[in-house]
């Protein structure tokens, strides 16, 4: 299993790998020098290691640390992916329920979200789907404040961890208090004071542009490292430029079309209802949890949808939704420690993940920029 899901992966990778993209790339250069502003936690630490050198150097450091992100990142969800794969009863190969959850890993690291992840390197996604997956290990060893401080960090980094981490770690804390009913929950509750309190400051000051002063300070800075073209530099100043409600406007009348894009839906949505149908046969033997826990896992796993009320990148949001319905089934798996599902609900996931794998063979992925990936039967780039 481990050779045939490596592989599933990095044919995943290949077919979506592209260079960091010319949007992303700014904000790994923004920094709080000219006052704290969303997103400059990154340039901050990384600002006196580029400052003063050659543009080509600087691009290089950046690449590099986005591949850094994206390999760990990797390597973090293949052992995930092992461990969902461990839940299925090895004693009868002959049966579903031997063959179900190792199906399921299979299908989500060939999936359209690997596709897509590959493909936006140099965005933030990766470390923030990176520190989620850290923070569902702490909450399963009984780490709670670690985990909060961690989600400050990931709000730090990026605001949309909001939609993108921050609800698979409160599904994570739900499992754990509700798996340990006997230990007091007062400092679990505490744990998500900071990160709480933290979002929703972000909501509040993101309602409205920084005034244009401040925007030209941080344009100023940006300039000076001489790494950025001036479409460069409005990328990454953009969000600064653009309070919440004027996000929201601007996507009036795009953002149901972007959830119901029909190309991005057919190789993402299999992936993602096999995910939470994993999860959800795999907690629905709690009878206790049923209803509320299940639709917590529904809220957290299609949080990312929400980006699209605010932004355009449909199939980056789209296929997000795949990576955090599968963190989702990592922290039920990690959490709970589950039994093998029985025959019938083995034999249901079965068919759902051969459906997943189809989808993703047969039809090309859509990338950023309307761009299309080289893969799958009907694949032409």
């Amino acid at each position: 299993m481990g050779v045939i899901g490596l592989a599933a992966f990095l044919y995943a990778v290949a077919r979506g790998l592209n260079p960091v993209c010319n949007y992303a790339f700014g904000h790994w250069l923004l920094t709080w020098n000219a006052g704290f502003i969303k997103r400059g936690f990154v340039g901050t630490l990384l600002h006196p290691f580029v400052a003063g050198r050659p543009s080509g150097e600087i691009r290089d450091i950046v690449t590099a640390l986005s591949c850094v992100a994206f390999t760990v990142l990797g390597a973090l969800l293949l052992r995930a992916a092992w461990r969902v794969a461990g839940c299925a009863n090895p004693s009868d190969w002959r049966t579903p329920g031997a063959w179900a959850l190792p199906a399921v890993a299979l299908a989500f690291l060939s999936s359209s979200g690997i596709i897509v992840a590959a493909s936006t390197l140099g965005f933030f996604d990766h470390l923030l789907l990176l520190l989620t997956l850290c923070c569902v290990d702490l909450i399963a060893r009984g780490r709670f404040a670690w985990a909060g401080a961690l989600c400050v960090l990931a709000l730090s980094i990026h605001e949309i961890f909001a939609v993108y981490g921050l609800p698979v770690v409160g599904f994570a804390m739900l499992l754990q208090i509700r798996g340990r009913e006997a230990d007091p929950r007062a400092w679990r509750s505490l744990a998500w004071l900071a990160p709480a309190t933290l979002f929703a400051g972000f909501i509040t000051w993101s309602g409205s542009a920084l005034p244009a002063a401040r925007i030209h300070a941080v344009r100023l800075e940006l300039a000076s490292l001489g790494a950025l073209s001036p479409r460069q530099i409005g990328f990454a100043v953009y969000h600064l430029e653009h309070g919440l409600s004027a996000n929201v406007a601007a996507q009036h009348g795009w953002a149901a079309r972007h959830l119901l894009d029909p190309a991005v839906d057919r190789v993402a949505w299999p992936a993602i209802l096999l995910l939470i149908a994993a999860s959800a046969v795999l907690l629905f033997d709690r009878p206790r949890w049923r209803r509320s826990t299940l639709a917590v896992l529904f809220a957290a796993a299609l949080a990312p949808l929400l980006a699209h009320i605010v932004a355009w990148d449909a199939t980056r949001f789209t296929n997000f939704a795949v990576m955090q319905a599968f963190a989702c089934l990592y922290a039920a798996v990690a959490i709970t420690r589950p039994p093998a599902p029985g025959p019938r609900a083995s034999a249901i996931l079965l068919l759902l993940a051969l459906a997943a794998l189809g989808a993703t063979l047969y039809w090309p992925t859509p990338l950023m920029s309307g761009h299309v990936d080289g893969g799958g039967i009907l694949g032409v780039r």
